[in-house]
């Protein structure tokens, strides 16, 4: 039953400074090439976001997604830790917070915070979660439901990447030991 939170970059500088962060010391990767995924020039950047530095906190912003979606509390990261992400991410140097939770292949549910030139929320629910399956998009003051998109698609999107599968293959295929460090 993973439960997993991510938090995902094309940005060098940034990836670099996610390193610096003492939670994340160890935890950041530069995948130079991923399968069905076709990266940029200089790879992705992947930091793992250990349980410890992913504890709930007191909230930042998108009240209205986390008043439609009673499990977000339980797993939105603290206005800390999102404020450290959003003075790292700026329009050139985007990054995205992915979270989320399966059990074998089923999602159940997955939410990506996406950061640059201001932020949104993509959260996905399915029926293994609610009754109301969907996914919706959410800025600070409002939300738009999406029809077929992920919260996946949009990290992807986000970072100006595309994807021919709904997962980042290295979850299925690869131990974390083994992910390519940084350098």
């Amino acid at each position: 039953m993973p439960e997993r939170a991510r938090i995902f970059t094309r940005s060098e500088a940034v990836a670099r400074a996610l390193a610096g962060t003492p939670a994340l010391a160890g935890r950041v990767h530069r995948f130079g090439e991923v399968a069905d995924l076709v990266l940029p020039p200089g790879g992705l950047f992947v930091a793992r976001v250990p349980d410890e530095a992913r504890q709930p906190g007191p909230g930042d912003g998108f009240a209205a997604a986390r008043a439609r979606f009673g499990w977000l509390d339980d797993v939105w990261p603290s206005a800390a830790w999102l404020g450290r992400l959003r003075a790292l991410a700026t329009s050139a140097h985007p990054l995205a917070y992915y979270h989320y939770l399966e059990r074998g292949d089923h999602l159940y549910y997955a939410f990506g915070w996406l950061a640059g030139d201001g932020a949104e929320l993509v959260v996905q629910q399915t029926s293994l979660v609610a009754d109301d399956e969907c996914t919706a998009v959410f800025r600070e003051t409002g939300s738009t439901p999406l029809a077929s998109a992920s919260a996946w698609d949009a990290v992807l999107a986000h970072l100006g990447l595309a994807s021919t599968i709904g997962f980042f293959r290295p979850e299925d295929e690869l131990r974390e030991s083994d992910w390519p460090p940084l350098d």
